[in-house]
């Protein structure tokens, strides 16, 4: 029989590259998910907030909510612009 340590190294050594690759990668993955799913509740706390001004109930939070109300169109409707923002968010 033949002595092949050497090979058997080799082979563990490039299974242990290809798993800190796809390790690498699956933590990258996890992390900008991770940053997705909070920019999401952001912009969901974003529009809740500037539906709440809409239906004329009081809001106090983080958001700056500004709101507009545009009248005099063609149809005689009265346009309302309501405007939430904090930090990078705004909606």
């Amino acid at each position: 029989m033949k002595n092949s340590r050497g090979f058997c190294l080799v082979q563990e050594l490039v299974c242990f590259c290809l798993t800190a690759v796809l390790l690498a990668t699956a933590i990258q993955g996890f992390y900008r998910s991770n940053y997705l799913l909070n920019e999401s509740l952001e912009l969901q706390q974003a529009v809740q907030a500037a539906q709440q001004v809409l239906a004329g109930e009081e809001y106090s939070g983080r958001f700056a909510v500004t709101q507009r109300i545009s009248s005099g169109s063609a149809d005689g409707l009265a346009v309302q612009e309501v405007q939430a923002a904090y930090g990078k968010v705004r909606v």
